[in-house]
């Protein structure tokens, strides 16, 4: 603990060190980045807000960008995050950009939000990135800022660069397709066993969880509290079917038979049905020694013996 808040104040040192010495050296530089802190001066410089006929290619230093290529790239300001004021959505112009007109907006929602591991084989991820405006990102409009012997260190072809500009320029309004790459579907409600964080239950439920838990399985049969939180009607259906089940009627144990076939053959709400656990309990023995088996036949035969009827 000592040592890592010994590192983390050697790294603020060096920081300040840094800054210190680009503003002797360089005070104009030095004057550039400090002036990006504000989200109006990064507006200013992208020349936001911006048209297709406006729109113009600027220098983006980002810790994102390969240490091969001077973690810098010429980008091209595709349009504001449909949901955040303060997020320009711009593509890497070391990258055709030609090729976003035939895309709709799953298939950029595919490249944008996967792994590469985890894309289709020949598929890559969009050179797309997000900048934001409010996090003092290091951007620049004068492209004259690199020279030609900087440019060639970190084989940056400008002049084809500049190229992947006007393609992109050229590209059709696609003003409308961001909301719809960038909608999150809705989440599916938790099952109320899951649903941990759905917030505290109130004092008055409190007590009267207190009291359902010291009561029979005839008192909960006959027991009707009024909760308010919506959860606990399920919860306390759940408890009485868990502990108390032959406390229930014939339409609460066909009720509760139906909740357990969902999960354990169907896999509701992503659970682990039987089949699934079979499945890997005959994976594991193939390579289990004696006691490993022992082991895993009683899962196996325990999976079965809890595992619902069904015709």
């Amino acid at each position: 603990m000592h040592e890592a808040a010994h590192d983390a104040l050697s790294d603020v040192r060096a920081t300040i060190a840094l800054a210190r010495l680009i503003k002797t050296a360089q005070p104009r530089l030095f004057d550039f980045c400090l002036g990006l802190h504000k989200k109006d001066r990064v507006a200013d410089e992208l020349g936001l807000p911006t048209t297709v006929r406006t729109a113009r290619p600027f220098w983006h230093v980002s810790g994102m960008f390969p240490a091969t290529r001077g973690c810098l790239a010429l980008m091209w300001p595709l349009a504001m995050h449909p949901k955040n004021k303060n997020e320009l959505i711009a593509w890497d112009l070391a990258f055709d950009p030609r090729e976003l007109a035939s895309l709709n907006a799953a298939d950029m929602r595919l490249r944008l939000f996967s792994k590469n591991d985890d894309l289709p084989e020949g598929v890559q991820r969009l050179p797309v990135k997000s900048i934001h405006l409010n996090k003092s990102p290091m951007v620049m409009a004068n492209l004259k800022v690199l020279s030609p012997a900087m440019a060639q260190r970190w084989g940056i072809d400008v002049e084809a660069q500049l190229q992947h500009a006007e393609w992109a320029r050229d590209l059709p309004d696609m003003s409308g397709i961001w909301p719809e790459v960038f909608e999150r579907p809705a989440l599916a409600p938790l099952d109320a066993d899951e649903d941990l964080y759905g917030g505290f239950v109130s004092n008055s439920d409190r007590r009267s969880l207190n009291d359902l838990r010291a009561m029979t399985s005839a008192q909960l049969t006959s027991a009707h509290p009024a909760f308010e939180d919506a959860r606990l009607p399920e919860l306390l259906f759940r408890y009485r079917a868990r502990n108390f089940p032959d406390g229930l009627t014939d339409d609460e144990a066909a009720r509760w038979e139906a909740h357990r076939a969902e999960r354990l053959f169907d896999g509701a709400g992503g659970a682990r049905t039987v089949g699934q656990l079979f499945d890997e309990i005959d994976q594991l023995s193939e390579s289990a020694d004696e006691r490993g088996e022992a082991i895993l036949g009683a899962l196996y035969d325990y999976a079965e013996s809890i595992a619902p009827h069904r015709d």
